[in-house]
This record gives structure tokens, C-alpha cells and sequence, in this order.
């Protein structure tokens, strides 16, 4: 080359969905031992499928333990446990935790979170959601109705449904 080029180099690239990903599908589930006494003690569970190596059961950790907080838990890590260009399916069984992330999270935020149980976790989980470049959906399952991702992502936690 013989000369210099000022124009600066560009590099395109797809801005949102990559395509080449399959959507996955993720079922959590949170629960308590001794839910609201002293010695409370909540866990989550994540289910892909069988063997899968993402499968996970996982301790809460914190004072504050709760069935609810379980649940929050069990959808932040299905978030986090996937690459955010990763279309994703979240299937829960918690009305609480999935009105709260989809009906009630813009009303939360403009209201400065006042008065909204579990907060610190809403926030952490709205932080992951928007963080994302693929679609998230959630869908609800009623619990303990043989559903097979439910029945396993409770299991996970030690429990029969």
C-alpha cells in the first residue's frame, strides 16, 4: 500500500438475536423448610433436562429466607446460567415471582421500590432481564400437577411433589 487510508476500520455485526442458538427452556422452583419461623431455610432449583450438565440445586444464602425468596432465586440463577445471547424460556410455578418481574416491576421502579418485598432480589433479577440481548419469556405451570421440568426442578431441592 502506498498510501493511508483516514477512514476508520468497521467491524458489522447483527445487533439482538443471534440466531444460530436454539431457545432453551428452563424450569425453576424455589422452597422452604420451616417457612416463616426462625430456622427457615430456602434453596432453588434449575431443570433443563436429564443429565443436563446446568442442572442445579442451589442454598439461598442470607437472613432473610423465605418460599418466595426461593423462588426469585431459582429464576435469577436460570438467568444467569445461559449466555445472555441465548433466546430464553423461564417455567415457573411462581405467580409471584413472574407478576413481579413482567406486571408489577415498571410500577415498582417508579415508585423507587418502596414498600416491595424482596427488592434486592426484583432488582437483581430486572438487572439480568435488560442485561440480556435475546428474548426471555416466562411461562407459568401449575405446581405439584406432574408437569415433568416442574416435578424435577423440585426434586432438585430435596422435595417430593
Amino acid at each position: 500500500p502506498d498510501r493511508i487510508s483516514t477512514l476508520p476500520a468497521r467491524r458489522y455485526y447483527t445487533i439482538g438475536v443471534n440466531h444460530r442458538h436454539r431457545g432453551i427452556t428452563v424450569y425453576t422452583d424455589g422452597g422452604c423448610t420451616n417457612n416463616g419461623k426462625q430456622n427457615a431455610r430456602c434453596g432453588s432449583g434449575i431443570w433443563i433436562g436429564p443429565n443436563h450438565a446446568r442442572n442445579a440445586a442451589i442454598r439461598v444464602p442470607g437472613p432473610q429466607q423465605s418460599n418466595q425468596i426461593g423462588e426469585i432465586a431459582a429464576i435469577i440463577a436460570a438467568i444467569d446460567a445461559f449466555p445472555r445471547f441465548w433466546p430464553l424460556t423461564i417455567i415457573s410455578d411462581s405467580k409471584y415471582a413472574i407478576d413481579g418481574l413482567t406486571t408489577h416491576l415498571q410500577t415498582w421502579e417508579d415508585k423507587g421500590w418502596i414498600g416491595v418485598k424482596n427488592a434486592s432480589l426484583f432488582k437483581r433479577a430486572a438487572f439480568l432481564l435488560r442485561s440480556r440481548i435475546a428474548i426471555t419469556e416466562f411461562q407459568w405451570a401449575k405446581g405439584h400437577n406432574g408437569t415433568l421440568g416442574n416435578e424435577q426442578s423440585g426434586t432438585l431441592l430435596g422435595r417430593e411433589h
